[in-house]
This record gives structure tokens, sequence and C-alpha cells, in this order.
């Protein structure tokens, strides 16, 4: 048993100067199964305001959670007035962490037009950004093969 709550930004930092390599990830880390996961996260949005001025803008702040506690599956949780989280989507396997955000932007009523130049500019999922980096590093599907273990996701 480990507690460590800071593994997800251990292992954001892995392959950078001074950290270890990738590859723990790969031989160590995706050994672990998460038996509680809570990562929370803070957004915010900046959308055009409907009004006499086109050029009026604001800041539309949002948050929520990628939460598991085992034998359970993935949730993502949206946080409501008053803190409370409010499950948005459920899975057996992880959300990666895009995924996350694009829901919660949806549960907000946030999202972007199909095909806007929004979408574009922002990187949504399903534009060409998300064929450039499909996310973090440990989330594409090509470093799958070279885990020991496909725990962490699962």
């Amino acid at each position: 048993i480990l507690f460590q709550n800071d593994l997800e930004s251990l292992r954001g930092d892995m392959g950078l100067s001074g950290f270890p390599d990738r590859d723990l990830h790969h031989r160590f880390t995706s050994e672990f199964l998460p038996a509680f996961f809570l990562r929370k996260r803070d957004y915010n949005k900046t959308v055009a305001t409907k009004g006499w001025n086109p050029l009026a803008i604001e800041q539309v702040y949002y948050s929520g959670a990628l939460f598991r506690e085992y034998p359970g599956p993935w949730q993502v949780l949206k946080k409501e007035s008053g803190g409370v989280l409010k499950n948005v989507a459920t899975r057996r396997d992880r959300f990666k962490l895009r995924e996350v955000k694009q829901m919660l932007k949806e549960a907000f009523g946030l999202s972007e037009e199909e095909g806007s130049t929004d979408q574009l500019l922002r990187g949504e999922a399903g534009t060409f950004w998300e064929k450039l980096k499909p996310g973090t590093w440990w989330e594409q599907e090509e470093s799958y093969g070279a885990e020991a273990s496909s725990n962490w996701r699962r």
C-alpha cells in the first residue's frame, strides 16, 4: 500500500532534465492499482457576453474532479454550488485528462460549436490538435505497449 497524493504530478515530470526517465512509469508506477483516487481541477474559459458590446468578454470558472474508489468505476465529477460534487460520467477504465476537461465543459454548458474557430484554437478533442498531441505522454496509446501493467488505468 502506498499513499502518494502527488504521483500524478511526479509522473508528469518524468523524462525532464533532473528527473527520472519516463521508463520508470512503464516499469514501476504503472503497476499501482489506484484504490482511492481524487484529482481535483479548476478551469476557466473566456466567453463572449451577449449584449450591446460585441467585444465584451467574461471569464467563466468551473471545477470538477476525476474520482475512483476501488472496486468502483472511474467517475468525472462536476463541482456545483456549495461544493457538492455531482457525477457526470462513469466508466470502468480511467478517463484521459483531456476527456475529463471536455466532459466538465459539456456539463457546464461551455462546449464549443463543432468546427468553430474557438474549437480549433483551443485544441478541443476531435480537432487536429487531438491528433498532434493526444494528451499527456503517459495517456498516449503508443506508450501502453511499454507498460509493465495497465493497473493504473483500471
